[in-house]
């Protein structure tokens, strides 16, 4: 099977594709499997459609008559919900994660070592486990890209021991933090450092976390989007990368999941330092069964939100989800991170 590079933007409710070619499909790997692409080449923008789903139809322009039938096949199965993960993919999947790593493997030697306080102690079993075991069946999910630097580390991980999964999932507004309502900007006072207001949340979202701070276009100097998905891809030098563009309250809906192959987590890092938007990309993730027995959490500003930011969003999920169960999780041989889970239950 093939797992081409589908970077994808959404923006309010439209999608913004780019493909290299047509896409040569069945009907099911269009709404849930593989996307095939008949041509590798740098793809070019489709332009932005209106509407949920509209942006499939772009796909089939100028393309055969039985692509446009395929097509609209596949919104009559995504209007009535009738697309949904594979439940042995989810069986499998908690098989993979929820393995004990093997000692033999020992700790990951990362060529970025600020990735040894928050990530590794997160990740590293997950990628002993898989260079050993077939993880293929199993995604990795990146909330908050900003410069990429986390997604690169945790793709040269990977790559560094062999260790194998489908697809790399970036999402991002690529505009910056939204607007959370009681984040607008509001200067330090004289002689305070970012470090001194750590653990207040209010205080942070404020002064660090207001409305376009950590915006994509200002860190790559570009507004041009495939521009800087072009620098984004060079920084990660991973083809199993993929990138959904749009505010979480727009992009991370039913017909996202429907209609893209995702496949149950295999490492969720969350980076998006406000509580809405921790808790959007929480429970798109519960939602739809894309937290399976295994799956580990890795929260970046677990500690400098403190209790009203991202540890506020992973209490009210499980309060939400009262299936879904999590537990302080480490990988052995690395010190605790307050800011690592593993999914123990979600049934």
């Amino acid at each position: 099977m093939s797992s081409n590079r589908f970077p994808v933007g959404l923006l309010s409710g439209a999608v913004l594709g780019a493909f290299g070619g047509w896409l040569l499909s069945t009907q099911q790997s269009l709404c849930r499997g593989d996307w095939y692409s008949a041509s590798p080449s740098k793809a070019t923008a489709v332009a932005e459609q209106s509407g949920e789903y509209s942006w499939l139809k772009t796909l089939c322009q100028g393309a055969p008559a039985d692509c446009q039938r395929t097509v609209e096949s596949c919104l009559a199965q995504t209007r009535k919900g009738e697309v949904s993960a594979p439940a042995s993919a989810v069986s499998a999947a908690a098989s993979v994660a929820s393995a004990t790593p093997n000692s033999g493997i020992t700790k990951v030697r990362t060529q970025f070592p600020w990735m040894r306080k928050k990530r590794l102690p997160c990740m590293s079993a997950v990628v002993s486990n898989c260079s050993q075991r077939d993880c293929s069946h199993m995604d990795l999910y990146q909330f908050g890209i900003f410069q990429a630097t986390s997604m690169a580390g945790i793709a040269a991980e990977f790559r560094t021991f062999n260790a194998n999964y489908s697809r790399f999932w970036g999402f991002d507004s690529f505009q910056g933090l939204p607007d959370e309502g009681t984040n607008h900007r509001a200067a330090l006072p004289p002689n305070f450092s970012q470090r001194q207001i750590q653990g207040d949340y209010d205080k942070m979202a404020k002064a660090v976390w207001f409305p376009g701070s950590f915006n994509m276009r200002q860190a790559f100097r570009t507004s041009n989007f495939m521009k800087m998905i072009d620098a984004v891809e060079e920084k990660i030098n991973d083809p199993r990368a993929n990138f959904i563009r749009g505010f979480y309250n727009e992009s991370l809906t039913a017909a996202t999941f429907r209609l893209l192959p995702f496949r149950p987590a295999l490492y969720v890092d969350i980076d998006v330092d406000l509580y809405s938007s921790t808790y959007q990309a929480l429970e798109w993730l519960a939602q739809f069964g894309l937290l399976v027995p295994g799956t580990i959490i890795g929260y970046d500003d677990w500690v400098t939100g403190g209790e009203n930011g991202e540890q506020r969003a992973h209490k009210d999920i499980l309060e939400k989800f009262p299936k879904l169960r999590m537990a302080p999780y480490t990988s052995p041989g690395y010190s605790h991170w307050p800011g690592c889970f593993i999914v123990t239950e979600t049934r």
